[in-house]
């Protein structure tokens, strides 16, 4: 009776038709080590006729059986079944869910919570949508939709975008060696409508990548292309006290390095590009003889409209520093006043 209670287990798993069952290392090292598919793989620890791995098939299920998940590559292991592999993953429980990308472990879920099931699966999903959205080499080469030009505008809903204004920015530069070195610091000013971040908080850098609203976050780019700066954009997700946002590169020290921006040489370019496809928007390449002995400039601003955002080029140089970016663009705190006794 449990012999055939388990193979009802084994036929009711192979049901879920997505789900590759695992029987030798090399089925599961083939899977992992494709890394052209760019599809994130969730492997499922299961062991068939055990409680607690049937508590965990309708999460299978519901993975395999869903639209928005379609591009996620189930497989299913028995550690009893290959037990070299178990080993190697140091397996301690069962069901035991990973999440890999490219070949590389993302998170790693034990348990049968189904709500965390899916937090992990969404924060496993994130991890690579961020990821992919960096634009390859060849993608970063093809011709853009528009090449702008300094003083140019152009209306976001002109590219034609599926679904959210989910974007790239790009900054790119060839600088040459230097000593001391020349170090480049890019910031993003969220701007209510007043021309001012409500708070520091509001100021996009390396330091402090993420805004304290959703929607705008410093990323690395050095891992997946030659860009030097990836900003994603999802303007649909800016609060809707921020009316404009700026682009600003300046030189770290320049004051006491005694360096501009005409030290940044020939190449400077921005570029936007739709998230979701990585298709090329718009191209911006500033010209060197612009920056004199300026040690910043503004790359390019984004400005709410009634139903879109316009992109501006400006290529405005600046005798400036972070600190004098804050003092004139960042609010400051109204001091409370105390009553006196």
């Amino acid at each position: 009776m449990a012999d055939e209670e388990e193979i009802n287990e084994e036929t009711e798993i192979k049901e879920v038709k997505r789900v590759r069952k695992v029987t030798q290392v090399a089925q599961y090292e083939e899977v992992l080590q494709d890394h052209e598919h760019e599809k994130l793989v969730c492997v499922a620890w299961l062991v068939e006729g055990e409680e607690n791995s049937k508590q965990a098939l309708p999460w299978l299920e519901e993975v395999d059986t869903s639209p928005a998940l379609a591009d996620v590559i189930l497989l299913h292991c028995n550690p009893n079944e290959v037990p070299d592999l178990a080993t190697q993953q140091e397996l301690h429980a069962i069901p035991t869910i990973q999440y890999f990308w490219k070949g590389e472990k993302l998170f790693t879920f034990v348990g049968t919570n189904k709500l965390k099931f899916k937090a992990y699966l969404d924060k496993a999903l994130k991890t690579r949508f961020d990821e992919m959205s960096i634009p390859k080499a060849w993608q970063r080469k093809a011709a853009p939709l528009r090449q702008m030009l300094k003083g140019d505008k152009y209306d976001l809903s002109e590219a034609a975008l599926e679904g959210p204004l989910s974007l790239t920015l790009a900054i790119g530069w060839d600088m040459p060696t230097q000593d001391p070195p020349v170090q480049l610091e890019t910031a993003v000013l969220l701007l209510a409508d007043g021309g001012k971040a409500l708070s520091e908080q509001m100021v996009i850098k390396s330091d402090r990548p993420k805004s304290l609203c959703s929607g705008v976050e410093m990323v690395d780019a050095k891992p997946l292309c030659d860009d030097d700066v990836c900003v994603q954009l999802a303007l649909d997700e800016l609060d809707l006290e921020v009316w404009e946002v700026f682009v600003f590169l300046y030189i770290v020290d320049a004051k006491e390095k005694e360096q501009s921006m005409s030290a940044v040489g020939d190449v400077l370019y921005v570029r936007l590009y739709d998230r979701t496809t990585n298709q090329v928007i718009l191209k911006y390449d500033l010209e060197e003889d612009t920056f004199g002995e300026n040690t910043g400039v503004l790359l390019c601003k984004m400005t709410r409209e009634e139903d879109t955002w316009g992109f501006s080029t400006a290529s405005e140089v600046w005798e400036v520093d972070y600190e004098e970016l804050k003092d004139k663009f960042v609010q400051k705190e109204k001091k409370k006043k105390t009553a006196k006794k």
